[in-house]
């Protein structure tokens, strides 16, 4: 996870250096929420029961059940026309673990304690974005698509389930490839930025990639965001 960030954080720094001598060039940032539209498996469970000196008994899985959590996206865009433009952009978005599903699953009442967990994703994506040009209008829709890749991790779990056991989860970072694909808004504010709204639906092909996923991993990022151009 961290290199695959690293190198996505590198790509981006290279990009920047590169507009600073381009026309033409729109930088993009954004914030807004994350909603998950599917469980994954991408973990696997074990019970530890302290009373038996630790001993470890079987794993077993659960395919996670995550609730609404944030995003965070920049962009590099190099306008082709007026009505086409191309994207680099990187973006975080996350998920929190419902603990009520959680624990309900694994057969516990509820009233043990467990801390927050989050699914962590950090994607970098080339993305076309086709203009619908409005000139009697404020604002411009647009449509979007594109591809790229996806590094997924989580926080660790540690349910306290009785003085004497613990249940305990531990994540497998995954990497997949991920295709997006988005509606938006541009409300023009001045002749060279504008805000955006957008909606976009990420999947991420976790079921191939990774021997831990039982299904592909899907968000819908809100975003909020800015652009302006050079």
């Amino acid at each position: 996870m961290r290199k695959t960030a690293f190198a996505l954080v590198i790509t981006l720094l290279s990009c920047t250096a590169f507009s600073q001598t381009s026309e033409d060039v729109e930088i993009y940032a954004s914030g807004g929420v994350s909603i998950p539209f599917s469980s994954n498996d991408c973990s696997k469970y074990y019970v530890v029961d302290k009373a038996i000196t630790a001993v470890t008994l079987p794993s077993f899985k659960y395919s996670g059940t995550w609730t609404p959590g944030f995003h965070f996206g920049f962009g590099l865009g190099y306008v082709v026309t007026p009505d086409l433009t191309a994207i680099l952009d990187l973006n975080y978005n996350s998920s929190v673990l419902d603990k009520s599903a959680f624990l309900k699953d694994i057969g516990l009442t509820g009233n043990e304690y467990m801390e927050d967990v989050t699914l962590k994703m950090v994607s970098i994506n080339a993305n076309v974005k086709y203009l619908f040009a409005l000139p009697d209008q404020f604002f411009d829709p647009y449509v979007t698509i594109g591809a790229g890749y996806m590094g997924i991790a989580a926080d660790d779990i540690s349910v306290v389930a009785t003085a004497n056991s613990v249940i305990g989860a531990q994540f497998k970072a995954q990497d997949a490839l991920n295709t997006s694909v988005g509606v938006g808004v541009d409300i023009r504010s001045t002749e060279r930025s504008s805000l955006f709204i957008e909606l976009r639906y990420d999947v991420s092909y976790t079921r191939s990639a990774s021997p831990f996923s039982s299904d592909n991993f899907s968000i819908l990022p809100v975003r909020v965001g800015i652009r302006g151009t050079f």
